[in-house]
């Protein structure tokens, strides 16, 4: 495990706050950086699998609350050393210059209005472990992340 100091540009809670102005909007700067990682891999057969799981529901109510949120794409992946370096340039992203979906790399905090904590799992090889990148609602203040190499919660290959 890799302890990370987050290092955000100038203004990016702020852009985040007009970017993100609800649940909605969060989720799809999710669905927007799948997108993203799809053109980047240059792949014929891209796809975005979105699913939402919600906790058994009480009172008579059919779904309780939404418990998780799981997107996987079949984009361009990320390898340890990408993670870090996205950690590292939040508000001034890359993606500014391949004229992609994403708003300066902020979509990664977008998850602190839809959930405590995010996890992502991601590899940049077929048939490598994947590497997971640890975000918590808590930790944004104090700049704190972590990467996980191998993580046993999100292992996948793909």
């Amino acid at each position: 495990m890799a302890k990370v100091k987050l290092h955000t540009g100038p203004g990016v809670f702020e852009v985040l706050a007009n970017v993100c102005r609800n649940p909605q909007e969060a989720l799809k700067q999710f669905v927007e950086n799948a997108a993203d990682a799809i053109d980047q891999a240059r792949t014929e057969e891209g796809y975005i699998w979105l699913r939402l799981e919600y906790a058994p529901g009480g009172n008579g109510q059919k779904q309780g609350t939404l418990r998780r949120i799981a997107i996987q794409d079949n984009g361009i992946g990320m390898n340890q050393e990408k993670m870090n370096q996205v950690l590292h340039r939040i508000g001034d992203s890359e993606k500014l210059h391949l004229a992609l979906r994403g708003e300066q790399g902020i979509g990664l905090l977008a998850f602190a209005l839809i959930a405590q904590e995010l996890h992502l799992a991601s590899t940049a090889e077929e048939g490598s472990p994947s590497n997971c990148l640890v975000l918590k609602r808590p930790w944004l203040k104090r700049g704190y992340a972590e990467i996980v190499e191998r993580c046993p919660v999100h292992e996948h290959t793909q």
